[in-house]
């Protein structure tokens, strides 16, 4: 994956500075165009507050999608919304066609509906809504129909907030090719130098005893069976409705004709080393192709949630509440991640709002709206000051 973040954006309420009583408040023009519009705000607008109340839950959930955090394609984050002002989460994921994720939202008692909803990254900052839910009391499965950037926004509603996990977990899209193994049996990954590094490797190689049966990873058609000089026995496979093409190599024996129709776990051909792998070790080399022989990373569809990010849900003692640095230069980070780019150094004894706990990173919100990670160990919680 490209850029397997996580963003949660708190914005401080909108100042209405030079507005008379009674003046009607003009839109701002947004800078993420959304090509089907989102959950309707239930807010009356009746009244100067309820439009600026209106104008800022919408400016929330478009900044969520211009500032979506890239994901890895399984994590998990607990969250803690305040009420007092507008607020999105979005996550943006690459996925390639085919690949399915399940997104989980669950709230905890108290917590208001909210709206789920998957949107495709298109040109030009353009954002097409692709699926919606509102309030799901079921995990949401979506599938990537191609190739491309993908962000889940999660919003409550309008003065909503309350405590909340959601859960991006990565599917197996493929059934493993050889039944049996899993994506610890690839010795070849996909993209690694052949040839002196004049060529990429356009596959996976998953290594076997010979004779180890071949099974169809996928839904499709056998469109060729055949003896080529580098692939040795192969098999094409046509899969039309998602135009991918699944391309088996080196087999010891082919078990399919063409035009036969395959479902996964299909047995198609036996582990060999043909062709030019003859001088290697018996394997699978198996290959997948979008239109015009453009190859496809294979390994997040077969890999699914083996990949996923492992992450730790359970709440810690600051979440919800207010804290501060408990040292100087503390990095307020872009992402939970130490190579991630650093937003402010922030200095000692820095107040913050910790939204949210992702491993062992706070996401913390500042004063002046800014928000970002702190690793843990750097906050503690701040003392309430009495009379």
């Amino acid at each position: 994956m490209k850029r397997p973040t996580l963003a949660l954006l708190l914005f401080p309420s909108l100042l209405l500075a030079g507005c008379a009583t009674g003046e009607r408040l003009a839109p701002r023009t947004p800078a993420v165009r959304v090509v089907q519009s989102p959950r309707a705000n239930p807010i009356p607008t009746d009244s100067l507050s309820a439009q600026v109340m209106r104008l800022a839950w919408e400016r929330a959930g478009q900044l969520a999608l211009e500032s979506a955090v890239p994901a890895a394609g399984g994590f998990s984050e607990r969250l803690s919304l305040p009420r007092d002002e507008p607020q999105a989460v979005a996550y943006e994921l690459s996925l390639v066609a085919g690949q399915e994720v399940t997104i989980e939202v669950l709230q905890a008692a108290g917590a208001s509906d909210f709206a789920l909803q998957v949107f495709q990254r298109g040109p030009a900052g353009a954002f097409a809504l692709l699926q919606a839910h509102d309030a799901p009391a079921a995990p949401a499965v979506f599938r990537a129909a191609e190739a491309g950037s993908y962000v889940v926004r999660v919003q409550p509603e309008a003065g909503g907030g309350g405590e909340y996990v959601v859960r991006v977990r990565g599917e197996s899209s493929l059934a493993f090719p050889i039944p049996g193994y899993d994506v610890g049996a690839i010795r070849s990954p996909y993209g690694s130098a052949r040839d002196g590094g004049s060529r990429e490797h356009e596959g996976v190689d998953i290594f076997a005893p010979r004779g180890t049966p071949v099974t169809a990873a996928a839904r499709a058609v056998v469109t060729r069976v055949e003896s080529t000089r580098a692939g040795g026995k192969v098999i094409w496979a046509e899969d039309p409705e998602l135009a991918l093409t699944y391309y088996y190599a080196h087999l010891d024996a082919q078990l399919v004709k063409r035009g036969a129709r395959l479902s996964p776990g299909d047995t198609i051909g036996r582990v060999g080393n043909t062709g030019n792998a003859r001088r290697a070790s018996p394997h699978l080399h198996f290959a997948i192709y979008r239109p015009r022989l453009e190859p496809v990373d294979p390994t997040p569809l077969l890999a699914g949630a083996s990949l996923v990010m492992s992450a730790d849900t359970r709440s810690t003692g600051l979440l919800g509440s207010w804290a501060h640095t408990t040292g100087s230069g503390v990095r307020l980070r872009s992402t939970p991640s130490t190579g991630a780019p650093v937003l402010a150094a922030l200095d000692r004894g820095t107040p913050v709002r910790v939204v949210g706990v992702l491993r062992d990173w706070h996401r913390v919100r500042l004063i002046d709206g800014r928000s970002g990670f702190i690793a843990g160990g750097l906050l503690e919680r701040a003392a309430l000051a009495t009379n």
